[in-house]
């Protein structure tokens, strides 16, 4: 995801996924102090990155009042705040403590690079629920001021395995490939026995936004996605990768360790390295690969899918799991607009609030499409922490795409699945026909749609009326089986179903 981004529940696709970028210390205000200086008896050591980690650890618990914009100059680097000024470092980092904190430091969990002086450090804090944040920090090595401040759902919490066991019938296996300077940590899904001289069809999964693992968690919240996916094509006989994407599980950040670089087209030649490896797996038909995107991922499925056509080797199947269907800033703006109604219901906004920040939310939406850059300032904290200096170059990009216009020059004869849930809270039935129209018009009838009675965005069941912010803490909501059924049609009818 891109860096220097705050964002909270229910914001681009996430749902309740938590998403956390780079940011710098930002809450009460406190004796301003030097880069070296510690303000508070400090559990970590006294070398220069240590005395930096107790400052982070003594803002991330000073309460609700931003710090003074001096502070934060003081403890960070020119270039950490030409990607995020100052202040909103602090409205942002206000909004964590409110959405996660009081916060508690897991004792002994503070380790730096072995370079001196050392230059980069970690350390895990533990929040409401339980939930674990990893803080990471990287210094200039002259100025020791922080040239990287990243808050993200702890590396082990990710990297956690599903708490439900593999079905019989099903192996899972480690895998890995490279994609530039990072090595990419995923799992190789199979039915057991399958030979490596069978050359058959194989599947690509592809995560939604955010810090989302292989197995379509992220943070602690165990959507479990992408294993539903996997164990679901297993069954049909379909091997399949699904991978931590940067910023997730074991991958990390990768050669990102102050999170910068990790971009749209950083994750989507990610996606086209791991079909490439995929390709090469013993076992695999490299003609007949499969390429399954859920939420966001939806849309590097679609510019996969268009990059394979345009090289000759097009894939043999497209499933897009409630997918991105609209332009990106079209999705934050739907988004936003009914978040800001509902404010103005409950009476948190006043009309005259929700009208002020609405236009304001045009103009940025605006000048990002035609600059590709920000608003010299941006008067809502609320907007102010979702548009970021550091993060409007990942906006501008993803949002000059439209789905329906990649699908319209896909082939016509391309077998398309399309599954969206009617309870899905993240992505609507009017976007989905808005990419379903992309295909009508590559005049392509091999493209259709399922409607999954009661499944929500991550497709588990739902009774009542949904609730992400408790229905995607619940791992035992059952997967839906009318997905699991649309699936296997699917293939079957498109011949990807090997012999038994």
């Amino acid at each position: 995801m891109p860096s220097l981004l705050i964002r909270a529940a229910s914001t681009c696709m996430l749902g309740a996924t938590l998403l956390i970028g780079l940011v710098a210390p930002a809450f009460a205000q406190s004796t301003e102090a030097t880069p070296d200086a510690s303000p508070v008896a400090s559990p970590f050591p006294d070398t220069p990155i240590g005395r930096q980690a107790a400052w982070a650890w003594h803002a991330l618990q000073t309460g609700e009042t931003p710090l003074a914009a001096s502070e934060i100059e003081a403890h960070c680097a020119p270039s950490l705040l030409a990607q995020v000024p100052a202040g909103q470092l602090a409205t942002s980092l206000v909004s964590v403590q409110q959405m996660y904190g009081p916060f508690a430091l897991e004792q002994d969990s503070f380790v730096s690079s072995k370079d001196e002086p050392a230059t980069n450090a970690r350390f895990t804090i533990t929040g409401q629920g339980g939930m674990l944040l990893d803080v990471l920090l990287a210094i200039d090595p002259g100025s020791h001021l922080l040239t990287g401040f990243l808050i993200q759902p702890s590396q082990s919490a990710l990297a956690t395995p599903a708490a439900s066991p593999l079905p019989a019938g099903l192996t899972d296996t480690d895998a890995s490939f490279t994609s530039g300077a990072d090595t990419i940590h995923g799992s190789f899904m199979a039915p057991v026995g399958l030979s490596a001289q069978a050359s058959r069809p194989a599947a690509l999964i592809i995560s939604g936004s955010g810090p989302t693992d292989r197995n379509g968690d992220s943070g602690n919240l165990p959507l479990g996605t992408n294993r539903n996916l996997a164990i679901t094509l297993a069954h049909a006989g379909i091997s399949s990768l699904r991978y931590d994407k940067l910023g997730s599980g074991q991958t990390g950040l990768g050669s990102h360790s102050d999170g910068q670089g990790i971009d749209f087209d950083l994750f989507l030649q990610e996606a086209k390295d791991a079909a490439a490896y995929l390709a090469t797996r013993p076992g695999v038909d490299p003609a007949r690969l499969i390429i399954v995107g859920h939420s966001e991922g939806a849309l590097f499925a679609l510019l996969l899918a268009q990059a394979m056509v345009e090289t000759g080797t097009p894939p043999a199947g497209l499933i897009l799991v409630a997918p991105l269907s609209i332009r990106y800033l079209d999705l934050i703006n739907e988004q936003l607009t009914t978040n800001i109604a509902a404010a103005v219901q409950a009476g948190v906004l006043t009309p005259a609030q929700a009208d002020t920040t609405e236009t304001e939310l045009k103009g940025i939406i605006k000048s990002l499409r035609t600059t590709g850059t920000l608003p010299e300032t941006i008067a809502s904290p609320e907007l102010a922490q979702l548009f970021t200096p550091g993060n409007a170059p990942f906006l501008a990009q993803a949002d000059a795409i439209d789905p329906a216009d990649v699908a319209a020059s896909l082939p016509a004869d391309l077998p398309v699945l399309v599954l969206l849930g009617q309870k899905d809270s993240q992505v609507t039935k009017a976007q989905v026909d808005h990419l379903m129209a992309g295909f009508t018009k590559a005049g392509n009838t091999s493209a259709s749609f399922v409607f999954l009675p009661d499944a929500n965005h991550a497709l588990r069941i739902v009774e009542g009326e949904p609730n992400p912010a408790v229905d995607y803490a619940n791992p035992d909501l059952p997967f839906s089986p009318t997905a699991v059924t649309a699936i296997d049609a699917f293939l079957a009818a498109f011949g990807l179903v090997p012999p038994r």
